[in-house]
């Protein structure tokens, strides 16, 4: 492709979160995708953390060995519980206070920066619009002036992100700790010897006798209760 000559009119890049691909800038919320707005919060949450997480990974071959080893007459005898991690992530009293919490912490800024994103692309398409009658050197300044505009948006944008991913992180690892203290509990309550998380896709079929999802959600839910409705402190790194 040829250069475009000096002083030649030339398309402008948008800002990031006005359609042309750089949207993550603006929707970092992933416990809970904005909605009809920036007011709102979708109630479908996503904690990713629960899966990477090595107390909820589920490996199908060690699961197999497990039962090959034990032998027929005993891998029948198993007491399996199964729960969905990612459904009482969504679900639990920790989770849509953790949404609220993140909203109001976040929720104004980033509707400021959806309002300058759109003012910023406003004044990228009026220049692209006016760019044709202006001298070569009034063209340049003004693009000029439009790019440094859009390097700040998106620095501020970059710093806006940062700050709401150490916030969802603390609450994803707060959360995955809860989740797995619980699953512990019910397992010696309902004296279980095994416990999958069917979040991690390996479960095909268990009969609903199985499933322990609604006592680990109750738990989930008291031991956050009992944490005076926050998550415990991170235990210390060795």
């Amino acid at each position: 492709m040829k250069p475009a000559p000096r002083g030649a009119a030339r398309a402008l890049p948008l800002p990031a979160g006005t359609g042309h691909g750089a949207d993550q800038f603006l929707t970092p919320f992933r416990l809970g995708a904005m909605h009809n707005g920036p007011a709102s919060v979708s109630e479908r949450a996503h904690f990713d953390i629960i899966k990477e997480s090595p107390m909820f990974k589920i490996v199908p071959l060690a699961l197999a060995a497990c039962l090959a080893f034990t032998g027929p007459a005993l891998a029948a005898d198993l007491k399996i519980g199964i729960f969905n991690s990612q459904s009482i992530a969504m679900q639990s009293d920790a989770a849509k206070a953790s949404r609220q919490k993140l909203q109001g912490q976040f929720g104004k800024e980033r509707a400021q920066l959806e309002k300058e994103a759109k003012e910023l692309q406003a004044k990228g398409q009026d220049l692209q619009a006016k760019s044709a009658a202006m001298s070569a050197k009034a063209r340049e300044e003004k693009q000029m002036e439009f790019l440094k505009l859009r390097r700040d948006f998106e620095e501020k944008s970059r710093a806006f992100a940062r700050k709401v991913d150490a916030a969802e992180n603390d609450v994803r690892q707060g959360m995955a700790q809860n989740i797995f203290q619980a699953a512990e509990t019910v397992a010696k309550q309902q004296n279980l010897d095994l416990i999958i998380d069917a979040a991690s896709g390996s479960v095909m079929f268990a009969k609903p006798n199985m499933d322990i999802t609604k006592a680990v959600l109750t738990e989930v839910n008291r031991i956050w209760k009992a944490n005076g409705n926050r998550f415990p402190a991170a235990p210390a790194k060795r």
